[in-house]
């Protein structure tokens, strides 16, 4: 079995495949962890009987490699059903705190995947350049025999259901740069092969640069300076208007332009269109537009791939201002699924 997970600190984006690229099923969850249920959701409540098994998000670990779960619980919940029903529930951030439960999702992802038939897994994942150091981490916690208990519904109950796999490969790609192999087959492939472009990967909490020379990452850094400064901003004017948005409801927004939300005076708000009239939006992109000059320099450039949730502010304004040739892709996805294709290519 192939998969990519892109585990980025907004959510945790999934691609698999059976080796046939054209098969391939994509699921994403947000980046929430808890480590046991809070005091009003324990396992046999009425509460949690009420989830369908495909919301379910939760296992226990048995068996795993190395010691990246020392003073950790063994159990966790994830996504949704944290938010709702864990106890303390975290959001990633950069560290070891990250690392570790980056490892518990993919682990969870996995099974979820595996479930029912075990076996081997080609697996790769992708790191910013902040963190990229971590790979004799990830390497260690993952490469091996793992045996997880999936919460599955049964008979009305949460149950756990043991799921064992073998992790035989794992690849660790740059943040970014996965997203070059979307484009393996297409017109746009020998422009790649034999020239220069820049990959700017826009995402909640970093904006990650990569320069590639045919084909081959030649350089790349990790900016401070995600789109969680925009949604923050959106976040207090709402809050002042009477409407309480979450990160992924706004970030959602910027997916959909059309979805609005109701204030307490019944006056109907689309973030979308807020946050065109905004002139941190503008200041953003010139911050953006400095990195990309500074980091790239006189260096020529003939395509530039925008990727990450963010890239869908600001796509246009980059259009208007670069007069190199912005290849178009899936920006939500983009890195899980260049992965998954060059996995599919070479395995």
């Amino acid at each position: 079995m192939l998969i990519s997970a892109d585990v980025g600190r907004s959510s945790i984006k999934v691609a698999y495949t059976d080796k046939d690229f054209n098969k391939a099923v994509q699921f994403e969850i947000p980046s929430l962890v808890a480590t046991f249920y809070g005091s009003f959701s324990k396992p046999d409540s009425a509460l949690i009987n009420s989830y369908a098994d495909d919301e379910i998000s939760q296992i226990e670990v048995k068996e795993t490699q190395g010691e990246w779960n020392k003073d950790l619980a063994s159990f966790f919940i994830f996504g949704k059903q944290a938010r709702k029903q864990g106890g303390s529930v975290s959001a990633f951030s950069e560290g070891s705190q990250f690392h570790k439960f980056g490892v518990a999702v993919i682990l969870f992802i996995v099974a979820k995947i595996m479930k029912g038939s075990g076996g081997s897994v080609a697996l790769a994942i992708n790191l910013t350049y902040s963190n990229s150091e971590a790979v004799s981490f990830y390497s260690s916690a993952l490469k091996g025999h793992h045996k997880i208990s999936l919460g599955v519904v049964k008979d009305g109950r949460v149950v756990g259901e043991d799921v064992s796999f073998n992790i035989v490969d794992l690849y660790c790609f740059q943040q970014g740069y996965a997203s070059v192999f979307n484009f393996i087959g297409t017109k746009e492939f020998s422009l790649l092969q034999k020239g220069r472009g820049i990959v700017i990967d826009i995402g909640r909490y970093t904006v990650d640069f990569s320069k590639v020379d045919e084909l081959t990452l030649v350089g790349g850094y990790s900016m401070d300076y995600g789109t969680r400064y925009l949604i923050n901003e959106l976040q207090g004017l709402f809050s002042a208007s009477g409407i309480k948005l979450s990160l992924e409801e706004i970030e959602d927004s910027f997916l959909d332009h059309s979805k609005s939300f109701s204030n307490i005076r019944g006056r109907y708000i689309k973030p979308w269109e807020v946050l065109q009239g905004l002139k941190s939006l503008d200041k953003y992109y010139q911050e953006i537009k400095i990195g990309i000059n500074n980091f790239v320099g006189e260096e020529r450039v003939d395509y530039i791939i925008l990727c990450g949730g963010g890239s869908y502010l600001i796509v246009d304004r980059f259009v208007k201002d670069f007069h190199s040739q912005i290849l178009p892709l899936d920006y939500l996805r983009s890195n899980s699924l260049g992965m998954l294709k060059l996995l599919s290519t070479e395995i």
